[in-house]
């Protein structure tokens, strides 16, 4: 240990620092957004077996997907400094 002051940590306050750059919002149904999604998703496609898919889809037939089902079920993107991280 050092010598220095020992801050307690509060559970929040790192937290609290590395979510200012971040948000969730709507996906776009455009190539833009649905390639940054394809790359989250196509590593499940090729290396496992938890999707109904054999082969990853081009990212304009992902697009065409999110754009068919986002009016009834939208899909959500969380993006960290401007770059799609997650999505749901």
């Amino acid at each position: 240990m050092s010598a220095g002051r020992q801050v307690p940590y509060d559970g929040v306050a790192n937290r609290r620092n590395t979510m200012n750059d971040c948000r969730i919002r709507l996906a776009r149904p455009d190539v833009s957004d649905a390639s940054d999604i394809l790359a989250i998703y196509a590593p499940f496609v090729r290396d496992t077996g938890v999707t109904f898919e054999y082969d990853v889809p081009p990212a304009d037939e992902f697009a065409a997907r999110i754009g068919g089902i986002a009016p009834v079920y939208p899909y959500l993107v969380f993006e960290r400094a401007g770059r799609v991280v997650a999505y749901a």
